[in-house]
């Protein structure tokens, strides 16, 4: 196959704008199967993507709401966090990222740095 390893095809795709819904279409697909025996490897593959992609589009609201999902999957939940803010910012109205940060905080419970991040949160949308 013309692309057997699927982390060179995607960082292929970091430098057009135009391939940036596709790519976070294909990776959230990754983020579904990441239970699989190889979601580990897929998560950190997807992760160094996106973070690619995020160098060059910064203000890319899906890229940032991908990103937390990938590391929410991982189970890096403040990180997590932080990018559910990167996209609001981004995007004041991302809806999901807002659901989503809100339902990463009450599963995880209070805590002062939450509180100050998620009242941040409210104060952008």
């Amino acid at each position: 196959p013309p692309c057997a390893d699927l982390e060179p095809c995607w960082t292929a795709l970091v430098g057009d704008p135009s391939a940036m819904q596709p790519l976070v279409g294909f990776i959230s697909g990754v983020l579904m199967s990441a239970n699989s025996d190889d979601g580990a490897a897929a998560l950190a593959a997807a992760l160094r993507v996106l973070d690619a992609a995020l160098e060059k589009h910064p203000g890319n609201a899906n890229l940032w709401f991908t990103r937390a999902n990938a590391l929410r999957a991982a189970g890096r939940l403040s990180e997590a966090l932080q990018s559910y803010e990167r996209a609001v910012g981004a995007l004041p109205v991302h809806v999901d990222a807002l659901h989503s940060a809100a339902a990463l905080l009450a599963e995880s419970g209070p805590r002062p740095r939450d509180a100050r991040l998620a009242a941040g949160l409210l104060a952008t949308a």
